[in-house]
């Protein structure tokens, strides 16, 4: 639940204004870039840097300790979106606020990408499945 954490800030951000503005074609990426305030694709960077990451669990692990592990699903979300993501539609600047470099990977809605993350899904629910029984 932890690891959504990056994008459950963000959609909810967005959404809100979607349902203010209204105005955004869902087909074309341009235009839900064009209409997409900038502090959503701040909050964005912030919350997908892996600096922000560091500081955050830096000052968390300082504060409780060893129970600051569940911060790694935020850091696994994060080097997931790296090449999940590609440039001038919420790329991950996975470096920010020090440096804008991002990579160009696969959408999402590509079909392999698709195929793959769904096999990886089942076989992750098959393991867990067959670890309870």
């Amino acid at each position: 639940m932890f690891g959504a954490l990056p994008d459950l800030a963000l959609t909810s951000q967005f959404f809100l204004f979607i349902f203010r503005k209204n105005k955004i074609n869902w087909k074309n990426k341009k235009s839900v870039a064009k209409n997409t305030p900038d502090y959503v694709f701040k909050l964005y960077n912030l919350s997908h840097s892996l600096i922000t990451w560091a500081v955050c669990f830096t000052l968390v692990y300082a504060i409780i300790g060893i129970d600051s592990l569940f911060m790694i699903a935020w850091l696994l979300h994060i080097l997931f979106d790296i090449p999940t993501h590609e440039k001038g539609f919420f790329d991950t600047k996975f470096l920010y606020p020090i440096s804008d470099y991002s990579i160009n990977g696969y959408r999402w809605s590509n079909k392999y990408f698709i195929i793959g993350n769904y096999f990886f899904i089942t076989l992750s629910m098959i393991l867990v499945f067959l670890s309870i029984i």
